[in-house]
């Protein structure tokens, strides 16, 4: 019975992701699976997610272009926030490459 029950806690475990894959939320699974993604991102992992620097990422806050929301005095930004700013970006580099 306990051999049966650790193998079955190893079989669970093994499907987990580990380090940072844990951690950013992805899921190494199927490509059939929904997205999976963390609700917030430090200034650090947003930077990352835009492949920017983190002083990109506070001149974006600084002036207004990504909007941020802060728990506990830390500066997070949500993840409907990110894929808005780049919907926005695109949006602004098509016109201005239209217009002339």
């Amino acid at each position: 019975m306990l051999s049966s029950n650790l193998a079955t806690l190893l079989k669970l475990n093994s499907k987990q992701p580990a380090g940072r894959e844990a951690r950013k939320g992805l899921d190494m699974g199927s490509a059939t699976e929904q997205p999976n993604h963390p609700a917030l991102y430090t200034v650090e992992e947003a930077a990352e997610y835009l492949r920017v620097s983190r002083w990109m990422i506070y001149k974006l806050m600084r002036h207004n272009e990504l909007r941020t929301l802060t728990i506990a005095s830390r500066r997070l930004i949500a993840y409907e926030d990110l894929t808005d700013f780049i919907k926005q970006s695109k949006r602004k580099q098509y016109e201005q490459t239209t217009s002339g």
